[in-house]
């Protein structure tokens, strides 16, 4: 297939399945990249969604790469016809430094299942998944069984959502980065397609479209969320990517402390609810940037789903995990504008403009060719 494949051409690669034995080979034979699946990546009002299959009844699921773990509304579970079982949640979700597939480890891209894991029932001695609570500091405890869930061409037999209250009504619920954790994650919001990748590639060769350039940055992982350093107005800080959320935002403490920025300087806006906005020069990761973000000023919070509440027996006020926000989250509103390839194996998030450059264009780096796998 030519070095010089167009985005447009992934769509027409994806007419096989793919079995997990003879997916991950121990070394890379080659260069190139093996697409296995491609489903459509729609947004709306900068809400992130993808359509996914339970039985027999598609729904829109929300994206969400700061989601603690799948997550499914009440009113989903009764539309799909799902029975609500409860389970004992962990309490940890495994370290800052740490990625883990959970109870997605043994879902192949054709569906089968090799060794899944399974929530612990509420009689039993514990479960795999992560604990998350709401507001109050209610920790939701019941799980369903989506027999079967599809997204595009994987097909998984038993995949477990967590019933909460977080998932837009109306929608099938919310698909958390852990389930993709192990493959390659690529997010192009321009050709509103989301792909997965084998991961079975040689190191940092992943930009398969025309770009003028790619940031190569670092991933930390903490309760759920991606995080990597990016940069306002010349200020490095750690910085969210959350497709869960439809607006990018700032710690109030942070843009005071960084840019001695308040509710009554120049050019702030008003957000509701209390809050102000303020647009920025540039949000930039290494040599790809974004002008003029729009960035709300927000009060430190919990993280969406961490137990808000102190630990027993402390004098502190919250949990440090609870609290530990990035400055800087990320949402939908400027991710769209950019093109973003996750790769877990490495650690590693690569980042470029959202659009492609003209076939031809002497400023695009050289790309990387892509296969679909073939059994």
């Amino acid at each position: 297939m030519a070095h010089s494949m167009r985005v447009a051409g992934l769509r027409f690669l994806l007419a096989c399945s793919a079995s997990l034995a003879g997916l991950l080979p121990a070394a890379a034979q080659n260069c190139s990249l093996k697409l296995l699946n491609s489903v459509p990546l729609a947004v709306t009002d900068n809400i992130a969604t993808v359509p996914g299959i339970v039985g027999t009844k598609e729904k829109q699921f929300q994206f969400d790469t700061a989601a603690l773990d799948n997550q499914m509304g009440k009113d989903a579970v009764t539309d799909f016809g799902l029975a609500a079982v409860d389970f004992v949640p962990s309490n940890t979700d495994g370290g800052a430094g740490g990625f883990s597939a959970g109870r997605q480890s043994g879902t192949g891209i054709d569906g089968s299942s090799t060794g899944r894991a399974t929530f612990g029932s509420a009689a039993g001695t514990g479960g795999n998944a992560i604990a998350i609570f709401n507001a109050k500091g209610v920790m939701f405890h019941s799980w369903a069984d989506a027999k079967d869930f599809v997204l595009g061409s994987m097909q998984t037999p038993h995949l477990q959502f967590v019933i909460t209250d977080f998932p837009k009504p109306g929608s099938g619920g919310i698909i958390s980065a852990g389930f993709f954790a192990k493959y390659d994650l690529d997010l192009n919001f321009w050709a509103h397609q989301l792909n997965m990748f084998a991961p079975d590639h040689c190191k940092g060769q992943v930009v398969y479209w025309r770009a003028p350039g790619v940031a190569k940055l670092p991933i930390r992982y903490l309760n759920g969320r991606i995080i990597v350093r990016a940069s306002v107005d010349g200020k490095e800080m750690d910085a969210v990517i959350d497709t869960g959320s439809p607006r990018s935002e700032m710690q109030i403490t942070d843009a005071g402390r960084l840019f001695d920025i308040s509710a009554s300087s120049p050019g702030v806006t008003p957000a509701g609810d209390g809050l102000y906005a303020y647009n920025f020069k540039t949000l930039s990761f290494g040599t790809v940037s974004i002008d003029n973000p729009h960035l709300v000023m927000t009060r430190p919070t919990s993280v969406r789903g961490v137990d808000p509440a102190p630990p027993t027996g402390s004098l502190i006020r919250a949990n440090a995990v609870a609290t530990d926000q990035p400055a800087l989250v990320i949402g939908t509103d400027l991710l769209k504008l950019l093109h973003i390839y996750i790769a877990f194996n490495e650690r590693t998030v690569y980042v470029t403009q959202g659009s492609e450059l003209p076939e031809g264009d002497p400023k695009a780096l050289p790309v990387v060719a892509v296969t679909p796998f073939r059994p």
